[in-house]
């Protein structure tokens, strides 16, 4: 029992001292969460990770809309989940986490209009796209749709005509691995898509070019990496954003 009544003690403490640091910027988040028309999107690292991960879940109990997203999680694909009417507080004991300060800028681009695209698919029918549904304004504008690889290209075709159908301009696909199974080709060069960028991982023979493809080297990237390993630096620096 005296330990349980020490320990209420020390956080009191801690409480009453923490009243001495409170002043102008406190004011002002306030006002911005109150201020806020989408969620509190709060984030942190460590121990202000687990501090952020509270203040989300009291936020959220008495009635702000609240969710906390991990800094790391969120610069491998969780960042879309923070729409432009969100308000994202940042918790940081020393304000220098580099999970944090590499999203950061990020973040501030997130005012950009958004379009998503969402597919579904038949398990049974492989490479085959069931439906495709835009949320999003891209009437007249120039769409860019990313992949890590294309395969027979049913998917990005589908999603291109689908911008294309709702008013886009123009769509771009860009994907790193260039797997062009058939009819690959045929679809990407059909024109519905203006531009297809890839890179060279994968072996592009003649049969597989078309008029509209663009094939970027990885050699530069590779000799850096390799220099960057024997002359014992950082590979992670090469990645910006992917700790």
């Amino acid at each position: 029992m005296a330990l349980a009544r020490e320990t209420l003690d020390i956080e009191a403490a801690a409480l009453l001292g923490l009243k001495q640091h409170i002043g102008p910027d406190f004011v002002q988040v306030v006002r911005l969460m109150l201020a806020v028309q989408g969620r509190v999107v709060v984030m942190g690292m460590g121990k202000s990770g687990h501090v952020g991960r509270k203040i989300a879940a009291t936020l959220a109990s008495t009635g702000t809309p609240a969710m906390f997203v991990h800094p790391g999680e969120a610069s491998h694909g969780d960042l879309g989940m923070i729409k432009p009417m969100d308000l994202v507080l940042a918790i940081s004991n020393s304000g220098e986490s580099e999970e944090l300060t590499a999203i950061l800028p990020m973040i501030k681009r997130l005012g950009a209009p958004l379009a998503i695209i969402h597919k579904r698919r038949d398990p049974d029918r492989p490479n085959q796209v069931e439906a495709h549904e835009l949320v999003g304004d891209v009437k007249g504008r120039t769409c860019l749709l990313v992949d890590d690889m294309i395969d027979t290209a049913g998917t990005i075709v589908a999603a291109a005509q689908a911008l294309k159908n709702n008013g886009a301009a123009r769509v771009i696909v860009a994907a790193t691995h260039a797997v062009f199974s058939s009819p690959a080709v045929e679809r990407l060069s059909s024109g519905v898509v203006d531009e297809v960028i890839v890179t060279n991982t994968l072996p592009i023979t003649r049969e597989k070019q078309f008029d509209n493809l663009t094939v970027l080297s990885i050699a530069p990237l590779i000799a850096a990496a390799i220099s960057a390993v024997f002359g014992d630096d950082s590979v992670n620096k090469l990645f910006p954003g992917h700790a």
